[in-house]
């Protein structure tokens, strides 16, 4: 849900909702007053109700008439499929950034925030009291309005988010973080929104369910500085070299061993950090990968915990030699790769 870039006028032919999308408000008092519409009791194709569209658009004076005048509830759940089914206004100003629709919908009074028992509010000034079911509501798929403020590193509202008190650690139903969120984004400063997260106590190493790290992520977008970055100031102590440059074996307590592994280890379907960069096209990005995993392993004498399925064939081309050229980034590659650094062979 977006602002219509639109110029809608005054007229009885443009439907009510792209009053909204263009942030008309006299239209729709006027589509309200001639045309009989009703915003509380309405929805677009993709199940979205008017005070989304307001929301998302950024249209605060909107939002408040909606609310305030309408009886729109903010609560109301999307009626839609996949990531759109259960996202909220709040879900929608979060998702584009839009801070002052945001700081208003988290400072309404809500005591029944579930449609029929919503109460009338025409005229009325909302009393700043915050409500966690507002702040916690869960698309279908779990993900909360600062999940998705993350993954656009809207670093404002994701503040703002934090401020009433938002859980900043829940997980989707796919085990995805705040910080998988905002590492898997392409838009904003995500370095800046990962230090804020880091900052916060946020875990930096979390794997999902599909076996995807930070290191995983960004290397699906090419995004070298935050792998850089996380490596830098997260995993460096972890894999330290002798003065000699020898890898070590860090002294390591089990968890911490098994979460560095599953950082650089392949995800459910066999591919590594590298694997995932290459594939994408990001060569010498996928190269630097190779290179960390390698030494990851080497410093711990150890290799991710991981099973190749009995019979799978390789293009042996992956693991002839050091030179980049002969490198093809594949299933089970990296942990191949990994393998025959820790073990010297070419299982």
């Amino acid at each position: 849900v977006c602002s219509s870039d639109l110029t809608v006028q005054n007229d009885a032919d443009v439907s009510p909702m792209e009053h909204i999308r263009a942030g008309n408000l006299d239209g729709l008092k006027g589509a309200i007053r001639n045309q009989g519409y009703k915003p509380s009791v309405s929805f677009d194709a993709k199940g979205a109700t008017p005070l989304m569209w307001a929301a998302g658009g950024g249209h605060l004076d909107i939002t408040r008439y909606l609310i305030e005048d309408c009886d729109c509830d903010p609560c109301q759940s999307q009626r839609g499929k996949r990531s759109f089914a259960g996202r909220t206004a709040l879900h929608w100003a979060a998702r584009n950034g839009r801070l002052e629709v945001v700081s208003y919908l988290l400072a309404l009074t809500v005591e029944h925030c579930n449609g029929d028992n919503f109460p009338n509010r025409r005229g009325a000034i909302p009393s700043p009291i915050p409500t966690s079911k507002l702040l916690e509501a869960k698309t279908q798929d779990g993900t909360t309005a600062f999940g998705w403020a993350c993954w656009q590193r809207h670093i404002e509202v994701m503040e703002c988010l934090f401020r009433h008190g938002c859980d900043i650690h829940a997980l989707n139903s796919y085990g995805c973080s705040a910080v998988l969120w905002c590492s898997q984004g392409t838009s904003g400063n995500g370095l800046e929104a990962l230090k804020w997260l880091r900052d916060q106590g946020c875990n930096m190493k979390l794997v999902n369910h599909n076996g995807h790290g930070v290191l995983h992520k960004a290397a699906q977008r090419g995004q070298r500085d935050i792998a850089e970055w996380l490596i830098r100031e997260e995993c460096a102590s972890l894999v330290a070299e002798s003065s000699a440059g020898t890898p070590t074996n860090s002294n390591l307590d089990p968890v911490e061993r098994s979460a560095l592994l599953a950082l650089v280890g392949p995800d459910v379907e066999g591919y590594c950090p590298s694997d995932l960069a290459g594939m994408e096209g990001h060569g010498d990005f996928a190269e630097w990968l190779m290179a960390f995993e390698i030494r990851v392993c080497r410093a711990l004498n150890s290799i991710p915990a991981y099973e190749i399925p009995a019979g799978f064939s390789f293009e042996c081309a992956s693991f002839k030699s050091s030179d980049s050229s002969s490198h093809v980034w594949e299933q089970y590659g990296g942990l191949r790769r990994m393998r025959a650094a820790v073990m010297g062979s070419n299982l």
